[in-house]
């Protein structure tokens, strides 16, 4: 059998060394709270603020050169910050934030004793660093020196290595943490534009001056240096970054960049943060953010960085929303499938609440009674989790709502979300093959079953009926016996929330890990709140919990936060996964990198999760807009 690493490299994935081994930490409950314990002020002009931040699971088993995705407040745009530190004793991070777009400023606004609202991470590949590298120069501008910090340190801890040091700003007052890195470099050299302190120069002036004194020789290759540098990192402004990669690119010293480029997610689903790398499209969030200086197409990469700046700078008010259509009442019921109230399209077109208005309860009798009650019916046939479609309907003719909800949770957990998301139409409401509704085959238009769904969860809701519909008809609750077992479900999407219900009905505990700093999955990032309210999946996945043995961890990335083998030392004996879509796919043609290029997963995920159509009264997060706009894809 080929070794696994083999296997791997053949594969084309990115190998890194095994981390050290440690124990790890998983926070018991789902009360996290990332308090700032520290701040200090770095720099004024422009304001550079340092903050540790009481964060288990990340500081438990991040690596340098990682970062983390940080939500100031429940508005605020998702932003990365690379972790600049780290403290497994006290389980602490420390990151550094320069003051440039709206959520930035709102972190540096923070006091010691607030709370950030979302860390999620750690994220991305840590750096590869391993003993006898030999000499590595690490070049840091303006705020890189804080993500540089940690790199030093672990190269300058391991046999074999020499660390070089160059960190620079524009004059003296912008230089920070030099006894820090000092105590991590065999050289340290300190740069500052006007020549105020240090070197008077770029780092690029002075990685130069050391090439030189090396004895290395453009374009030579067969000119031996006398000191070899192993390799060179560089981070910080993008284009310094690109000054450090010309720099050594005549010299063939490999080069490694970190990319701190637009991100949204930053677990590889929306496709914001993608980066060409030697003619590939590379996600930085997934693939990086380290890659190889030489072969990052900077001028692209450029471009991307500046996308959103217009919508960041504009100052303009967006419309005031008018209020919405109230719903429309039945005249008649008509031969065919009763009409769904919607809001008038002169309203609706200006504000995001939800287009279909739903049956009134007179509606949804009348429509149930256009079921033919088949004594085979072909529409269970026709359902994915073979909801008893006859039955719950012939409650509805009877007025008995509860009981019609009661027998829809017996086969699914969600019927406010099915019953509007759900494809009906090729499902049970279909007039193909086995399965379908007969009235579709007569010519006639299918009872409308998810209509009718949706009517009887939202009936339960609106008249807080939940608890009652837990009790039998001896107003008893069914006891469920309790197994011990705990069971990890990952991800909170349409699967996870599903496979969360039902191993909470056997018994087993449930824990949902969730990315992202919202539950919910596509149901939260991919559907728009026009046909799919938030609060709707919220009110279902608090239905989950009211069970008692299901609990939510937020911002926690199974594989970085922590492992499968770490997970099962805590107990979990099952695991269900479903990680969703993943990485979006693009056509690989030219231009598809270009400012104004956006996947579908990027662009409902600003929309939807980080609501960018509100920007900036209420959303941080901006969205592009354009008068002409060609969609791929249907």
């Amino acid at each position: 059998m080929a070794d696994i690493e083999d296997v791997i490299r053949a594969d084309g994935y990115k190998t890194v060394e095994k981390p050290q081994t440690r124990e790890r930490y998983i926070t018991p409950n789902n009360d996290i709270t990332y308090k700032i314990i520290e701040r200090v002020v770095l720099s004024t002009n422009p304001e550079i603020l340092e903050f540790v931040i009481i964060s288990p699971n990340v500081a438990a088993h991040c690596q340098a050169g990682q970062f983390v995705i940080v939500r100031a407040n429940e508005k605020a745009e998702r932003i990365p910050l690379t972790i600049a530190d780290f403290d497994r004793e006290k389980l602490t991070i420390t990151l550094v934030c320069q003051s440039i777009g709206r959520s930035s400023k709102i972190i540096n606004n923070m006091q010691v004793g607030d709370n950030i609202h979302d860390i999620a991470g750690p994220l991305g590949h840590p750096s590869q660093i391993h003993d006898n590298m030999g000499v590595v120069v690490l070049v840091a501008g303006g705020v890189g020196t804080a993500p540089v910090y940690p790199i030093a340190r672990e190269i300058y801890k391991r046999p074999g290595n020499h660390v070089i040091t160059i960190f620079g700003a524009r004059m003296k007052e912008l230089i920070f943490w030099e006894d820090k890195m000092r105590a991590v470099s065999h050289e340290c050299y300190v740069t500052t534009d006007d020549g105020s302190y240090g070197i008077h120069g770029f780092g690029t002036t002075a990685l130069q001056q050391i090439i030189d004194k090396a004895g290395y020789v453009k374009e030579d290759e067969e000119k031996i240096p006398e000191r070899r540098f192993a390799e060179v990192y560089a981070i910080g402004p993008l284009p310094m970054m690109r000054a450090v990669s010309e720099v050594t690119r005549p010299y063939k010293i490999p080069t490694i960049v970190s990319l701190n480029t637009t991100m949204v997610d930053g677990t590889g689903m929306c496709g914001a943060c993608r980066v060409n790398v030697d003619g590939k499209t590379k996600f930085a969030c997934v693939d990086g953010p380290e890659f190889d200086a030489h072969v990052v197409d900077w001028q692209n990469l450029r471009q991307r960085m500046t996308t959103y700046c217009k919508e960041e700078q504009e100052e303009k008010q967006l419309p005031i929303e008018k209020p919405v259509q109230t719903k429309i009442p039945a005249n008649k019921i008509p031969k065919k499938q009763t009409p769904m109230p919607v809001q008038d399209p002169e309203f609706r077109a200006q504000n995001w609440t939800e287009v279909a208005l739903g049956y009134t309860a007179e509606m949804a009798v009348n429509e149930a009674k256009r079921c033919l009650n088949c004594p085979k019916p072909m529409c269970i046939k026709g359902c994915p989790v073979q909801v008893p479609i006859p039955q719950f309907i012939q409650k509805i003719k009877d007025q008995d709502f509860l009981g019609a909800y009661r027998i829809i949770k017996s086969a699914h957990s969600c019927p406010a979300i099915s019953g509007r998301v759900c494809p009906q139409e090729s499902q049970c409401q279909c007039a193909e093959g086995t399965y379908g509704c007969i009235l579709e085959r007569t010519g006639r238009e299918a009872v409308g079953i998810g209509r009718l769904e949706r009517f009887v969860a939202d009936y339960v809701r609106e008249n807080n009926l939940e608890e009652k519909a837990l009790l039998d008809e001896e107003n008893r609750i069914k006891p469920v016996q309790l197994t011990g077992k705990k069971v990890a479900v990952i991800g909170s999407g349409p699967a996870g929330i599903a496979a969360a219900g039902e191993v909470a009905k056997a018994g087993h505990s449930v824990v949902i890990f969730e990315a992202l700093h919202k539950l919910g999955g596509v149901l939260s990032y991919g559907i728009p709140e026009f046909r799919l309210p938030k609060e709707i999946v919220a009110h279902e996945i608090a239905g989950l919990q009211r069970l008692g043995v299901v609990e939510t961890r937020t911002n926690f990335v199974v594989g970085k936060s922590a492992t499968i083998d770490d997970l099962k030392k805590e107990g979990f004996s099952a695991f269900f996964i479903g990680s969703g879509a993943g990485l979006p796919r693009f056509l690989g043609i030219p231009g598809e990198d270009l400012p104004g290029v956006l996947s579908a997963n990027e662009f409902l995920t600003r929309c939807n999760l980080m609501k960018a159509y509100t920007f900036p009264q209420v959303s941080d997060t901006p969205v592009m807009h354009a008068q002409q706009v060609v969609v791929i894809g249907a």
